[in-house]
């Protein structure tokens, strides 16, 4: 049965949706992910198909959204029992650990232990039930070797770039994410991860290269977000960071509404994203304004260590942050999905638990990221002005002189092109 998703939450067209409609729809475009986010948002709405991988099955699965069952060259792929084989093969790291010059010693207190382990040091086994052990295999480096295959196997079993349009194949590597949220950036783990992550990618520039030939295709690479540092390792170099208990903020954040506006359920929902969504119908019951419960929370929630300010997103423009904060604050805001208020905390802090970490500020840690052309049109060089990820959809679409995505908000990084 084909899973449950589609990209109806997705309300603009992606570069893969452009090209088809410049192409009167001949273009293929194909995600591949671990995550089925991941696949369908980079894909888009009128992809030939987005596949992720189910750990239950240890197959690729896609949506009827897409198609009504899988093509032929996913189920031989799905035959081929690539996630059984990896499994038994556990993890070592690549090199020596010794040679691990720019992580912290393996197994810190900070670091997430993976089911089965009590430690969170070299080397790690997949052995188990089947469903338990692909899961842990998306925390390995196999879970990237697994997304390249597969992504090979698109290219060959859609036979992209072989047609007169231009193809478009988007991969996301989700084993990152997954290994940088639980053992954080300046891990054993996460350096072994990136290291086998470059020979990953150089197998499939050679199999682009045989393919379609050399400077044939355009590439580009980034990240999605970047991350914050564990704060007890900034910690323990006396560098400001800290934690956030969400138990704490949540009680204060509930007791100190009741205490200004009596009894009553303020909160459709206590925080997503750190923002705070409001019970309206209960606020216009009691004739509470949005700004009244704002700077109810801003005294509160200010005496907890690592909060900075409560604003409101629905009045940015009143906000206390810096241009390049609300810029980014506005970017991200949408009238009918964003909650009600913002919760803004001190550089180095966040909410979570003592182990691993995350992202989400607007703090330049959480905003640096890769931005890598290369290939066909692309000139030789780089930039040391500020471009963002927002640059990378008018830079292609520049490239290809088609139109930009819809709800784009970024400009052509034009030194990147050959005139």
């Amino acid at each position: 049965m084909p899973a449950r998703f589609s990209p109806r939450n997705l309300l603009v067209t992606t570069i893969a949706d452009q090209l088809a409609l410049a192409t009167n729809f001949r273009s293929k475009a194909i995600g591949i992910s671990l995550k089925d986010r991941s696949a369908i948002l980079s894909a888009g709405h009128s992809a030939k198909g987005a596949y992720w991988f189910d750990s239950r099955t240890g197959t690729w699965v896609t949506s009827s959204f897409y198609q009504p069952q899988l093509p032929a060259w996913v189920n031989e792929f799905n035959n081929r029992k690539l996630p059984a084989d990896y499994s038994q093969r556990g993890w070592k790291t690549m090199r020596p650990v010794a040679d691990y010059t720019e992580s912290t010693a393996d197994d810190q207190p900070y670091e997430y232990k993976l089911p089965g382990k009590s430690t969170s040091s070299f080397p790690y086994e997949m052995a188990g039930p089947a469903g338990a052990a692909f899961e842990l295999l998306t925390y390995t480096p196999w879970g990237n070797t697994l997304t390249k295959d597969m992504a090979l196997a698109a290219l060959t079993g859609e036979n992209l770039g072989k047609g007169p349009e231009t193809d478009f194949l988007a991969i996301s590597f989700s084993t990152p994410d997954l290994v940088g949220h639980s053992f954080g950036p300046t891990s054993v783990e996460q350096e072994d991860i990136f290291l086998r992550l470059d020979a990953e990618i150089s197998d499939l520039l050679r199999a682009l290269d045989s393919w379609v030939g050399p400077d044939q295709y355009t590439l580009f690479l980034t990240g999605d977000h970047g991350v914050m540092d564990v704060p007890a390792y900034w910690q323990a170099h006396h560098l400001p960071a800290g934690l956030i208990e969400p138990r704490q903020l949540n009680q204060t954040l509930t007791q100190s509404l009741l205490d200004a506006f009596g009894p009553g359920n303020y909160l459709q929902m206590a925080s997503m994203n750190d923002q705070i969504y409001l019970n309206h119908a209960l606020l216009r019951e009691k004739n509470i304004s949005v700004s009244a419960i704002q700077q109810t929370l801003q005294r509160s929630l200010a005496k907890i260590p690592g909060v900075v300010d409560v604003i409101n997103l629905r009045a940015l423009s009143q906000a206390n942050l810096t241009d390049t904060q609300l810029s980014l604050y506005k970017n991200s805001y949408h009238a009918q999905r964003s909650g009600d208020l913002q919760l803004i905390y001190q550089p180095g802090w966040f909410v979570g638990p003592p182990v691993g970490t995350t992202h989400g500020t607007a703090y330049t840690y959480d905003r640096q990221v890769p931005c890598i052309f290369y290939g066909w049109g692309i000139r030789r060089g780089e930039t040391l002005r500020h471009t963002s990820p927002s640059d990378i959809a008018p830079t292609l679409t520049a490239l290809l002189r088609i139109l930009p995505p819809s709800g784009t908000t970024g400009q052509p990084i034009g030194e990147a092109l050959q005139h």
